[in-house]
């Protein structure tokens, strides 16, 4: 098995004898294939999961769907927590302006809890742990009524959070789950002060054009990176399971067929 430190960091080259051939050939097959120990390779693929994932390759790094929320109603709504964000990801070594909140998570877990994976691996004493199966509603989704339909239409989903970057705050170049297989893809939305002026988003180095409001299939394995000149730019991070049920689900809501 592979050993790894206690700490989960984002970039898991920093782990202590990280390596994915070693993942290939020694990972755990209980673990799952993102974490740091998971094993992963075609040993733990199916069919059914490589047709997903090839599905996906299809349609694009960044694809918008039919999906919007109101930006009105999203934002009386969330008004009830602008005093409960706390620091996303905070670093001794540098500081970042970015905040969180949990809409879904581990079971028991408030929306000022397990805002990030590392923590959450740090918190339940596990680096294996999965995402996909981070299931449960906090008292922020429920309150949250303006994004239940589209919420509800992926129902059951992994860890689905806000993340708010204020002025200067960021994210570096990174990828996520770029191992086959992974346990989720993402859908991404974006409110607040997210136009051009205010907040950039690059995918494999070409900044995205955002319709605030709008759902987004976002492939985020790619490289990818994030600033922020203004406040208050706000990002709806939905993790679903990859199942070719939930990829063609979405193909349902393309806004381009």
């Amino acid at each position: 098995m592979i050993e790894a430190d206690k700490e989960w960091y984002p970039n898991k080259q920093r782990l202590t004898g990280f390596n994915y051939l070693e993942k290939w050939k020694k990972g755990n097959p209980a673990s799952a294939p993102s974490s740091p120990t998971g094993k992963i390779g075609p040993d733990i693929t199916t069919n059914e999961i490589l047709f997903a994932e090839l599905q996906l390759m299809a349609l694009g790094d960044v694809v918008p769907l039919s999906q919007t929320i109101n930006q009105t109603d999203f934002e009386t709504e969330l008004s009830k927590y602008n005093n409960d964000w706390v620091d996303y990801l905070p670093r001794k070594d540098w500081s970042n302006n970015r905040e969180g909140m949990l809409l879904i998570g581990p079971e028991g877990y408030s929306h000022t809890q397990g805002l990030s994976m590392p923590e959450i691996a740090k918190d339940l004493d596990d680096l294996g742990i999965n995402e996909a199966k981070f299931s449960y509603p906090t008292q922020l989704y429920k309150d949250m009524l303006c994004l239940h339909e589209i919420l509800d239409y992926y129902s059951p989903l992994g860890r689905t959070f806000f993340v708010k970057l204020n002025k200067g705050g960021w994210f570096p170049p990174h990828r996520d789950s770029i191992q086959i297989p992974r346990e989720t893809f993402r859908l991404i939305a974006f409110f607040g002060n997210s136009g051009p002026h205010s907040f950039k988003w690059f995918t494999n180095y070409k900044q995205l054009e955002i319709e605030q409001g709008r759902l987004y299939y976002v492939d985020t394995r790619k490289v990818h990176e994030t600033f922020c000149n203004d406040d208050n730019s706000i990002h709806l991070i939905i993790n679903v399971p990859l199942t070719l049920e939930n990829v063609y689900k979405m193909m349902n809501m393309l806004r381009n067929f």
